[in-house]
């Protein structure tokens, strides 16, 4: 039966955090799980998103110049051709990506639950547009190097592209996130499962973690 819960903080990826647990008792164990489903139970796609965003204003740093402003269901994948559309606007110049951000301070790092930790992450929103925009005028006056950089940028979008429509499948919902940074408002389109309730796992926000300890009863 557990009696507790104790949240530790937040991490990107847990095992950044496997070397500094090393002591933890046996009746506590450590957990982690993404910003979708950390807070209400997830019982449908929507729960994800609840979530999302009383998580966003709390444990995001940079949550006032990165402001999630809302979501809302678009519509549910009823064809292959509403994939295809769907994954070809979620990998263009102007889709939107996140620069993630992470640091960490403990008083003990080899002994996490009797000291402190300190997170702060931060989300900055992005296109590849804007990336290009601000390429410095050195690099953008040698073509060869701009042709072999936006090269590259054209294979990741079209590497998205297909892995998005690899994974998604008919029946699938997708939600739109709004985010407001830089004075300008981001579209942000998200696939959930329903039946499953999970956010498809190649999305980027699923990857921002919490990282907390179940104390159980002996």
């Amino acid at each position: 039966m557990k009696k507790t819960v104790l949240i530790i903080g937040l991490c990107i990826n847990v095992n950044l955090y496997s070397q500094e647990v090393e002591d933890v008792p046996q009746h506590i164990s450590q957990k982690d799980i993404n910003m979708y489903e950390f807070g209400m139970q997830v019982t449908s796609c929507d729960c994800n998103f609840e979530n999302l965003l009383f998580n966003w204003r709390y444990w995001v740093t940079n949550h006032e110049e990165t402001k999630l402003l809302s979501y809302e269901y678009v519509e549910q994948l009823k064809s292959a051709d509403r994939i295809a559309y769907y994954a070809k606007l979620m990998s263009s110049w102007e889709s939107t990506m996140f620069g993630i951000g992470k640091s960490t301070a403990t008083n003990s790092p080899s002994n996490l639950l009797r000291g402190s930790i300190t997170v702060e992450i931060t989300v900055v929103p992005s296109t590849y547009n804007e990336v290009l925009q601000g390429i410095p005028k050195e690099i953008l006056a040698d073509s060869a190097k701009m042709k072999l950089g936006i090269e590259e940028i054209k294979q990741q979008i079209e590497y998205n592209r297909l892995v998005l429509e690899d994974k998604m499948q008919e029946g699938d919902e997708i939600f739109l996130l709004k985010f407001e940074a830089k004075k300008k408002i981001y579209d942000y389109y998200v696939v959930c499962r329903p039946g499953e309730n999970k956010i498809l796992p190649y999305e980027q926000l699923s990857g921002i973690k919490l990282m907390w300890f179940e104390l159980k009863a002996q």
